[in-house]
């Protein structure tokens, strides 16, 4: 049986995968308000709002943070709505959140806020996740152009993100999304029949792989099943370990400006890899000899890929060359680092006026004029 995990005090990896989401939800929420007048919030498994200690989870942390910006920016909203859904299938659960979010609304707040929650801007259903995730109200917001949407899905293992789902939020305009998973139990029993109802096991390959590497293999799985006819798509893994399990979140966007500001926030949480709560790939740690915290394996791994990538004529623009580093998994400045050095190098020609250290707003860049082109001084490498 699956443990409950709002019957215990969080596990410290359990507090870190929130910490992620409400950071990322802090840096989501104010763009979204202030360029759509429309705003959905879905945490299709929200629980009971608190562990066994009232430690916030997910539904009341996202509460939190929407009321600590409504509170700020009272001028700025007229005439937008911000809208969010709980839910969870435990009719016990929903009771005791439908309780600790009418208590979170009574608490103090602006005009703003009391005008967004108590005007019907919340709900708490008691759903089957495919029923209500396939239900025709929850698929015309997510299919909306019009309407931004965050989709929270802390699923218990691993069964509910299957590719008829991934396929469906990939496709959501204006959306991004976050999903927990059990990276471990996946290597563990992926050819099992019961896992091939839900995923596409022939597609994940752990062979030749260190255990705690699991969840970047997941992370490379939804990647292979991203559809030719979706544009765009960017997503990061981060990997938790709990004990000798790995588990995870993945995070997918459509647009450069959601990876821009989840790579900040991995970042901020493991400045060694931005994908890890575990020194995924054994670096020197502060206080040992050789610790450099500008010079990291993921760091200097993916500078060396770049200076390739420009080299073999592969980045032949800034745009492309930010853009690869995060997919990448490192902040876009990186590229900026490796451009200049080559600059300075006389291994690349930048005219003069086009070149510019811009690394962040990616989607800017040409409407403000910012695109420049590379173009290389010597052949380009095999």
């Amino acid at each position: 049986m699956t443990k409950d995990i709002n019957q215990s005090k969080y596990h410290p990896s359990t507090v870190q995968k929130l910490e992620i989401l409400k950071l990322y939800f802090r840096e989501w929420l104010p763009v979204m308000l202030l360029s759509y007048c429309n705003v959905a919030v879905y945490d299709f498994f929200a629980g009971s709002g608190t562990d066994a200690k009232g430690m916030l989870g997910s539904p009341l942390l996202l509460l939190e943070e929407a009321k600590a910006l409504l509170n700020g920016i009272t001028s700025q909203l007229g005439g937008k709505r911000l809208h969010f859904l709980f839910n969870d299938k435990d009719e016990t659960k929903c009771a005791q959140l439908e309780r600790s979010v009418q208590e979170a609304l009574r608490s103090d707040g602006t005009a703003a806020w009391s005008h967004y929650m108590n005007e019907g801007n919340y709900t708490v259903k008691s759903s089957a996740f495919r029923d209500l995730f396939f239900d025709d109200t929850v698929q015309k917001t997510l299919n909306s152009k019009d309407i931004a949407k965050f989709v929270w899905l802390d699923q218990y293992g691993v069964k509910e993100l299957t590719p008829d789902v991934f396929h469906c939020l990939l496709r959501a305009p204006v959306t991004d999304f976050m999903f927990f998973i059990s990276s471990s139990t996946i290597k563990r029993f992926k050819d099992e029949k019961s896992f091939k109802r839900y995923l596409a096991t022939e597609k994940i390959h752990f062979e030749d792989s260190a255990h705690k590497e699991c969840h970047r293999i997941i992370a490379e799985y939804y990647r292979s099943l991203v559809p030719t006819d979706v544009n765009e798509c960017y997503i990061h893994g981060f990997t938790l370990q709990k004990g000798s399990n790995y588990y995870g979140l993945i995070f997918c966007s459509n647009h450069t400006l959601g990876m821009e500001k989840f790579l900040k926030v991995c970042w901020e949480v493991d400045d060694l890899a931005g994908e890890s709560n575990c020194n995924i790939n054994n670096d020197f740690l502060p206080g040992q000899l050789f610790h450099d915290p500008q010079r990291t394996a993921r760091m200097e791994a993916t500078r060396l890929a770049i200076s390739q990538a420009i080299l073999k004529g592969e980045i032949r623009t800034n745009y492309q060359g930010l853009v690869f580093a995060m997919r990448r998994g490192c902040r876009p400045a990186i590229f900026v680092e490796v451009i200049k050095k080559l600059r300075v190098a006389g291994k690349v020609f930048i005219e003069e006026g086009g070149y510019n250290e811009r690394s962040t707003g990616i989607h800017r860049l040409n409407a403000e004029g910012k695109v420049y082109e590379i173009k290389l001084l010597c052949p380009p490498q095999e």
